[in-house]
């Protein structure tokens, strides 16, 4: 026999061996599992074992209300506003190799500086006729002089009722009190809470979310009993 052959044959009787030797132990630890396991009722692991029971019970709370949570989100089809997700882009690109490309291009087609750069998009996304710039102020990528002017009204709004906040928390009076409920309730209706802005409305006007929440319950409350 030669010394290739030689350790080829020693090769197959040790994987032979090994073999017999898995499929022994295998045999013997399934006698064992088939028998009743008995517990340790030591100190130590009796407190390890609730310990463990626990941390599990724990746990599964924590997924029961990660799934609740997914499943009113789902409910309430509340998905995030990104530029993918919007119909309008879906679908223009076959994939994001041809995407990456006319970013690519376009990014190479405008001067080099930014103030150039800047200055060249803010003279293109003015022209009223394009069609290109009325696809971005229908998906709200750009605003609109009309939508301009509503976010210039809408702040100057927020910064007069942010003021007379300011104003009545300074004052201790009957009035200022009655005038700071009203004021707060009536910015904290129904659209904040479906838009679910309250905690950014609350440090825009420089209060705690928990006093909208209040306010909010209030005017619910007030709406109600007046509606029946």
């Amino acid at each position: 026999m030669s010394a290739k052959k030689k350790l080829e044959f020693n090769r197959k009787q040790k994987l032979l061996k090994r073999r017999q030797q898995k499929l022994a132990s295998y045999y013997k630890n399934r006698s064992k599992k088939n028998a009743e396991y008995t517990y340790t009722n030591t100190k130590e692991a009796t407190k390890k074992r609730a310990y463990r029971a626990k941390k599990a019970e724990k746990k599964e709370k924590e997924n029961i209300r990660k799934r609740n949570y997914r499943q009113a989100m789902k409910s309430k089809h509340i998905t995030q506003n990104t530029l993918d997700d919007r119909d309008i882009f879906k679908n223009v690109f076959n994939n994001r190799t041809t995407k990456h490309i006319a970013i690519k291009r376009l990014k190479n087609a405008l001067p080099r500086t930014p103030k150039r750069r800047s200055a060249t998009l803010a003279a293109y996304l003015q022209h009223t006729k394009s069609p290109a710039v009325e696809i971005l102020r229908q998906a709200e990528v750009v605003s609109s002089p009309e939508d301009q002017m509503d976010m210039a009204i809408e702040k100057a709004a927020l910064e007069d009722i942010k003021t007379a906040i300011d104003s009545c928390k300074t004052k201790r009076s009957k009035d200022s009190v009655t005038s700071m409920n009203v004021l707060v309730a009536s910015i904290s209706g129904e659209k904040v809470t479906e838009t679910r802005c309250r905690k950014n409305l609350a440090k825009k006007i420089g209060l705690p979310v928990r006093r909208l929440s209040r306010e909010n319950r209030i005017r619910t409350t007030i709406l109600k009993s007046e509606k029946s």
